[in-house]
Formats: structure tokens, sequence, C-alpha cells
């Protein structure tokens, strides 16, 4: 579907037409490709994504971390319906022992080693994820996090770089946003 069908225009993107999405919650299927391309781009050894939901940046993250040929990709998801279908579009990637999707709270986590890149776009608390997961993340690494268009998002960028102790980050001005964070 065209993202016109659920964002309408912003000044920040006054063009949601130009991106699609598998449906109305979903990641734009171009701000998913761009997450592999970095996994791809930054050869993280741990990736971890908070909100399987349907699994479309999930499959793209684990085939990034396969092509890679090194890695591990851990995705967490709540929901225990969204959990059942990521599993199922991805059962073929799940057959690696470096792939994997949990069911569970993302703050009930504990990441077994440090995180090259991290994916949040889980519940509306996203700050509460950076935080929660800034003491896990590498040196150098990256903490991606979706649906930043919002303003009440927007103003809350301070607050993730702080917590992390970050001051880079860009900004990509998709219909939903994103925010890409990068640690020293």
């Amino acid at each position: 579907m065209k993202e016109i069908e659920v964002t309408a225009p912003t000044d920040i993107c006054p063009h949601p037409e130009w991106w699609n999405s598998e449906d109305v919650w979903g990641t734009e299927v171009e701000n998913s490709i761009l997450i592999a391309a970095l996994v791809t781009a930054t050869q993280p050894e741990f990736v971890v994504e908070i909100g399987s939901y349907t699994g479309q940046t999930t499959e793209l993250i684990g085939n990034a971390v396969i092509e890679n040929g090194h890695g591990e990709f851990v995705s967490l998801e709540i929901d225990h319906v969204k959990y059942n279908i990521a599993t199922t579009r991805c059962m073929k990637l799940l057959s690696n022992d470096n792939i994997h999707i949990f069911n569970m709270d993302s703050r009930t986590f504990v990441p077994p080693k440090p995180i090259g890149l991290l994916y949040v776009d889980g519940g509306p608390d996203r700050q509460i994820d950076v935080r929660y997961y800034s003491p896990y993340m590498a040196p150098h690494s990256m903490i991606i996090v979706h649906d930043m268009a919002h303003q009440d998002y927007i103003e809350k960028i301070p607050e993730m770089l702080e917590s992390c102790g970050s001051s880079e980050y860009i900004r990509i001005d998709s219909p939903r946003g994103l925010v890409i964070i990068k640690l020293p």
C-alpha cells in the first residue's frame, strides 16, 4: 500500500506517496531496506530489534546478518499473535543458529554481549527502550528508532541522546520518520 493511505503530508515529509508499507502499522518498506543496508555496511557482531511485528524488517535484517557471514540477530516481539506471524514469515531464517525471534517484553531481555546495532520499533515509549539498552551498546554502535516524525517524539530526541551519551544523530524524514543515533 502507498504510505499516503495512512500518513498525511507534513512539513517534514510532504510526499508520503513516495513510500510504501505492508499495512497501517508496518515500517515503510524503504526504511526496512535502509536498516538492512546499515547492517550490511556496519557489519555488527550483534543486532537487536525491538518489535518484530509481522517480520518485514526482521526478515531483511536476518538476511543481512546471514549475508555478512558473521554475527547474531535477536528480534523481540511482545504480542503473541504478531510473534507467530513473524516466526512463520522468517521460518527459513530461524534454521540458522544465529537468528532468533523471542516472544517477550523487550525490557526483560538481557543481551548476552554488546549490541552493535539496535533497532527500536516497539511500543510508544521508545526513549525508555533507548535508555534501557544504552548500557548494553558496543562502542561506536548505532541505535535506529522508528516512528520519529511526530512532534512528541522529535521532542524526545535530546533525552535519547543523553541516555546513550551521544550527540550525533541523523533524522530521516520519511512519512513516519527514523532517527539514527551514532554512539561514541
